[in-house]
Formats: C-alpha cells, structure tokens, sequence
C-alpha cells in the first residue's frame, strides 16, 4: 500500500493515539477532503489557476500530514498544472481524484482494522 498511504506514518499514529483516537482525526479529514474538492471543482468550472492551486496547495498538506500518500501527490500534480496554466491537465488530474480518494479510504481502514 505505500503508493496510496504511508502505512509507517499511520501506524505509528494508531499505535500511539488507539484506533479509536484515530477515527475522528480521519473523519475531519474526510470531511476536509469533500470540501476541498467541491472548491477544486468550483475552481476548474471558473477557470480560476490562481483559486485551483491554492486548494490544491491545502489538500497536499492536509494529505501528507496523515501519510495519504496517493491523494498529495494527486493534489501537488493539480497544483503545479494549475500554476502553469494548464487547465485541461488540472482537469484530467481531478477526474482521479475521487477514486485516489476512495482507495486512500479502503487503505486506512485495512490499518485500522488491523
């Protein structure tokens, strides 16, 4: 899994915190993660590169903070594309997004569960 997640840097966190310690921590991060991509979305409707790499910018720090891995990476790609100007990369860039997304999911419930 550690294209998706770095599972070193949550299990650490799980170890010290508890599973349970853990679970609201990932459900702001969810909830931060919809947010940020509905503005994303809002940003590419607009045509807005200044507006898309700034959210972009949050969701890659938000990201690497719990070791999501896939989904910085993901934003860091959207960022620079929308500093150069390129809206039809950013475009294409989120339309992986959600599924980067859902199986960053998939991977911290395996840890959690673990």
């Amino acid at each position: 899994m550690s294209n998706i997640i770095d599972d070193e840097q949550i299990s650490m966190l799980v170890e010290g915190a508890g599973a349970e310690a853990v679970r609201p921590i990932l459900d702001a991060y969810w909830i931060s993660n919809e947010e940020l991509s509905a503005e994303l979305g809002r940003g590419i409707e607009a045509g807005d590169p200044g507006s898309i790499a700034a959210t972009a910018h949050g969701l890659k720090g938000s990201s690497a903070n719990l070791g999501a891995t896939k989904v910085a990476d993901r934003a860091k790609e959207i960022e620079l594309a929308a500093k150069s100007g390129d809206l039809g990369k950013v475009a294409e860039l989120f339309r992986s997004l959600p599924q980067d997304i859902e199986e960053t999911k998939a991977a911290f419930e395996k840890v959690l569960a673990a």
